[in-house]
């Protein structure tokens, strides 16, 4: 057993020492997995508004939703949520195309007014928005799978629009594998939790207008 232990301590040392001398290094966890940008906004349905370029952005959302009319449960993308997400002073709209009837998990179609253009398609109950390395922010969407679990999915822009880039993973409160961004939702939201479209439907109270995020630091 003993000689077992010095072999492998023999062969450790070797493989450090050769790749000092090549100049070799070796990769560790923390290499691995390179941090994400700090999440600096986030939305849900209680965000949407109805107050948006839906004129210019119609024949876009109508064939973004004949891509998913067979999934959920209603919607017709009649009401979105907007943020500049390249900081060229414009907003892209998430417009919500379809309620799922989970939880609040909808489908959004991303889509830019200037020029008009469609950006992609995300399944989520919120979506955190990172900050931005690069001209487009590194997106994450969570889906709602029930009352203690949530499925995240990251999404980066390549290609002229918005894709899936690493795979997804389940976190829970029971395990307590969140990420720290998700506690401070409350803090990140660019709007008032309190009112949502569906307050509008049943006649309680108006939209309230959406506060505009704070300018990223450069």
């Amino acid at each position: 057993m003993i000689r077992v232990v010095r072999r492998l301590a023999w062969h450790s040392s070797v493989a450090i020492m050769s790749s000092v001398i090549l100049g070799i290094s070796i990769p560790t966890a923390a290499a691995q997995k390179p941090k994400r940008p700090k999440v600096v906004a986030a939305f849900g349905f209680e965000c949407q508004t109805n107050t948006f370029p839906r004129r210019k952005l119609r024949k876009l959302i109508q064939t973004a939703l004949a891509r998913v009319k067979n999934e959920g449960a209603s919607g017709v993308g009649e009401y979105a949520v907007g943020y500049d997400l390249d900081g060229d002073g414009a907003k892209e709209y998430f417009a919500a195309l379809r309620d799922m009837g989970v939880g609040d998990n909808y489908i959004w179609g991303v889509f830019s007014v200037k020029p008009a253009r469609y950006l992609g398609l995300i399944r989520a109950e919120r979506i955190y928005i990172h900050r931005r390395v690069g001209r487009w922010p590194v997106l994450s969407a969570h889906w709602h799978e029930s009352v203690s679990e949530s499925y995240i999915s990251t999404f980066s822009f390549r290609k002229g629009k918005y894709q899936e880039s690493r795979k997804g993973f389940l976190v829970s409160t029971a395990k307590n594998n969140e990420p720290e961004y998700s506690r401070r939702t409350k803090d990140l939201y660019i709007c008032d939790r309190g009112t949502s479209y569906q307050d509008v439907a049943n006649g309680d109270k108006p939209i309230k207008p959406m506060v505009e995020p704070k300018a990223e630091p450069k």
